[in-house]
């Protein structure tokens, strides 16, 4: 550990005598963030610290991006589109039906599916974001 100070301090002491030449100065520089970056490093942390809508990757020690860069709020989720990411409100099933426990489970049997009508083919799956046309 002694050792270490001992070499940051003359580093820093070479670097700073060196102040009228720009090269020395940035080979300092470059040496202390360097070492400032291996340090974090060994200690399992990224190399630098993570900008807002970043997260540490432990294992690579980069900064990864986020979905939506973290900007959803609380109810909402991150969904890809074609132009990047947005965030939209998660949707909740509402499950309705013949209740299968309690006082209620006997009041209406379900029909079985082969003898209810037939309503043709089933309709194309729509767009989740596609536009809706509300007849008058």
């Amino acid at each position: 550990m002694r050792v270490r100070l001992v070499s940051v301090g003359l580093i820093l002491g070479v670097g700073c005598a060196n102040a009228g030449g720009a090269v020395a100065s940035a080979a300092v520089n470059t040496a202390i963030a360097g070492g400032v970056s291996a340090a974090r490093r060994a200690q399992g942390a990224c190399y630098t610290d993570c900008l807002e809508g970043t997260k540490c990757n432990e294992q690579t020690g980069m900064c990864d991006p986020l979905p939506c860069r973290g900007k959803c709020r609380a109810g909402e989720h991150c969904e890809p589109t074609t132009v990047g990411e947005r965030c939209v409100p998660d949707l909740e099933l509402e499950l309705r039906g013949t209740p299968t426990t309690g006082p209620e489970a006997t009041a209406a049997p379900l029909t079985p599916p082969s003898l209810l009508p037939d309503a043709g083919p089933p309709a194309p799956p729509r767009p989740r974001d596609a536009p809706t046309l509300d007849a008058p």
